[in-house]
């Protein structure tokens, strides 16, 4: 439990950190092109481990405030104020939805993965059997 605490703390100072780096290089620029990096490169800090991971209710919801202060900071919300039109205007998912859709692509991979290696070793199975009756066959003929 305290590797998933200390490594979930570890998360967040990435996050806060890549979003920090975006926002400072791009004071300029359109909001809806400063989401998108953020979707890019600051949200995939999350979502890259998550479904290895077992969190608790509680760490989701932190993980989705990191994600709605930035969504805040980008639109200038303030933190009383709900950030959840922005999310579905722009036809978002908040950070909780998408632990799930990445947990089932995640674990959608993985079973794909599994019948491919079952497959694999029947088919090496059946291969080998096929190659042993041979071998046999052939043997047992030449001690007639």
């Amino acid at each position: 439990m305290i590797v998933i605490i200390l490594f979930h703390c570890f998360i967040k100072r990435a996050f806060y950190s890549s979003c920090n780096s975006i926002f400072m290089h791009t004071v300029n620029l359109n909001a809806l092109a400063v989401l998108s990096l953020q979707e890019s490169y600051s949200l995939s800090v999350f979502m890259y481990s998550i479904p290895a991971m077992s969190l608790s209710a509680k760490q989701i919801r932190e993980l989705g405030i990191c994600w709605n202060s930035v969504i805040g900071k980008l639109f200038k919300y303030n933190k009383w104020e709900s950030d959840k039109g922005v999310l579905h205007g722009l036809g978002l998912l908040n950070i909780s939805h998408l632990i799930m859709v990445r947990s089932v692509k995640f674990y959608k991979h993985l079973f794909y993965r599994l019948i491919v290696c079952c497959i694999m070793c029947s088919t090496l199975l059946w291969y080998t059997t096929t190659l042993v009756m041979t071998f046999c066959e052939q043997f047992s003929s030449r001690n007639v």
